[in-house]
């Protein structure tokens, strides 16, 4: 990259060496082994439980994922705030402090489990979830 920033013919040529190259190599006969080997080798990874771990695996990360997402993509945070012996108290940051992205995190789960488990409907939870922000933020409870 510093070659190519600097104008030198040489970072193009080495980034186009350096990865293009291996890249087709690799693709091209990972590609060829897979379809060889691709179904016997599904077939004994599901009998000595490496598919078991894999999909373990997945679900691990799927729902770290979603875990990233609701607090990246989920602004819910609460505006109480209170005042005891001459202190403000602010809920949120008491929040924040145990687990940033609690609240998101919380309604996202709800939801989930409102869906899979109560058979609540889509339409359903979103005029819920509308509805809930519509008067928690009338009221000046949530907000962003």
């Amino acid at each position: 990259m510093s070659l190519a920033q600097q104008g030198n013919i040489l970072g193009p040529i080495l980034f186009f060496l350096l990865y293009h190259i291996p890249y087709y190599f690799v693709r091209y006969y990972g590609g060829m082994i897979g379809y060889k080997i691709g179904s016997s080798y599904i077939s004994e990874a599901q009998e000595s439980g490496l598919l078991k771990s894999v999909t373990k695996g997945c679900i691990i990360l799927g729902l770290m994922m979603i875990g990233a997402m609701t607090f990246i993509n989920v602004p819910f945070k609460v505006n109480v705030t209170a005042v005891f012996a001459k202190q403000k108290f602010v809920l949120q940051d008491v929040l924040d402090q145990i687990l940033p992205g609690l609240l998101p995190l919380g309604l996202v789960w709800l939801c989930i489990y409102l869906l899979k488990n109560k058979k609540v409907s889509v339409t359903k939870l979103l005029v819920g979830i509308i509805l809930l922000s519509v008067v928690l933020g009338g009221l000046g409870i949530a907000g962003k």
